[in-house]
């Protein structure tokens, strides 16, 4: 309690003695932390935008069948054993990998052929149907109209295996399923999947090298790979950030080089009364980390309450890029590194201080 004491006075102190000196520094900081919190929703808003790409800027298109000469596919060239190549491209794509839709030929029961679309999602979930999860083995699908005839209790038999039937209507296939419930034996037609976002040119030779030693075929379409512009935006952002960080480090230094050199008798004074140099460092970093939590608070008002409104004549979704979370994350960051940077500059100055008092002392 009588560190946060004699902070709170040497705050006073310096408060009467260079009040000029601490305005000045007291509105950097509340600049530094709105500059801070608008770079964040300008990297969001361009990674965000970056994101909402066109379907084909970040899909691919496998024919394993030719055409043929109705129009549809000629399945003597279907590849089968898809359950298994297609884990091996998503263990592969990883992250990167967003759905993957399977066009295949099944038979019935009664030995009929039908279409299906087999669909799998990253999040394991299909927005078509809100109650099916993709993560499970279990069989099911849905089914068109045309093969309703063919349901029984809810349920269908596809390739030999049952399936439950959780909807009916007017699809574009004659059967939709989860791709989890593909097995070895189903014909593949064709494939294609999305990325989570638009691929570089080094990206698509590397998944289509992939993909070719997999199913044996390249891409009958590729994406459009991501324009070095974009590339220099995105990295424009990061260098925003980084340069409002630097000038607030430098001014910090600065900041602290001038306080020590006007107060040195008040370091004297300290040592005077018995504190050693680690004692009257954490004396200041506590009377900094009071200037920096006031700093950060009247910025982040200031930027709550007026430049989010201002940004989103701009960018639209920008408000929606903040949150208690990241409010928290950003001081958080904003004081680790600001007390860390106090602190180096503080303690060997401190420590010359008192080196200097005591040589001054045996002499």
């Amino acid at each position: 309690m009588e560190y946060l004491k004699y902070s709170v006075q040497n705050l006073k102190l310096f408060i009467l003695n260079h009040r000029a000196m601490f305005m000045m520094m007291f509105l950097f900081e509340i600049i530094a932390v709105v500059c801070l919190l608008f770079s964040y929703g300008l990297f969001f808003n361009a990674r965000e935008t970056s994101g909402e790409l066109e379907d084909e800027q970040r899909t691919f298109v496998y024919d394993f069948c030719a055409a043929d000469e109705n129009g549809g596919y000629d399945y003597s060239t279907a590849l089968t054993e898809m359950d298994a190549k297609a884990d091996e491209l998503i263990e592969f794509l990883g992250e990167d990998f967003d759905s993957i839709t399977l066009y295949m030929m099944v038979t019935d029961e009664n030995g009929n052929e039908h279409s299906a679309s087999a669909y799998g999602y990253l999040s394991g979930e299909s927005e078509r149907f809100e109650n099916a999860d993709f993560s499970v083995s279990d069989n099911w699908c849905a089914v068109s109209d045309s093969v309703s005839s063919l349901v029984s209790d809810g349920k269908i038999v596809i390739n030999g295996a049952e399936f439950n039937v959780l909807e009916t209507g007017d699809f574009f296939s004659d059967i939709i399923m989860p791709l989890r419930s593909v097995t070895s034996d189903f014909e593949c037609a064709s494939m294609t999947f999305k990325l989570n976002s638009q691929p570089s040119r080094e990206e698509i030779d590397s998944i289509d090298s992939k993909c070719a030693e997999i199913f044996g075929v390249t891409s009958t379409e590729q994406p459009e790979a991501s324009s070095l512009l974009e590339a220099q935006i995105n990295n424009m952002f990061y260098l925003y950030s980084v340069i409002i960080i630097v000038i607030f480090i430098l001014n910090l230094s600065l900041y602290f080089k001038y306080t020590f050199q006007t107060r040195k008798n008040q370091m004297y004074i300290f040592m005077l009364c018995g504190s050693e140099s680690k004692q009257i460092t954490l004396i200041f970093v506590l009377q900094t980390i009071f200037q920096l939590i006031a700093g950060f608070a009247l910025g982040f008002a200031l930027f709550h309450s007026c430049g989010i409104d201002l940004c989103q004549k701009i960018y639209p979704d920008f408000s929606e890029y903040y949150g208690q979370k990241i409010y928290l994350t950003v001081f958080a960051l904003y004081l680790i590194i600001s007390i860390l940077i106090v602190f180096l500059i503080t303690l060997p100055y401190v420590k010359s201080i008192v080196n200097i008092k005591e040589r001054s002392a045996v002499k």
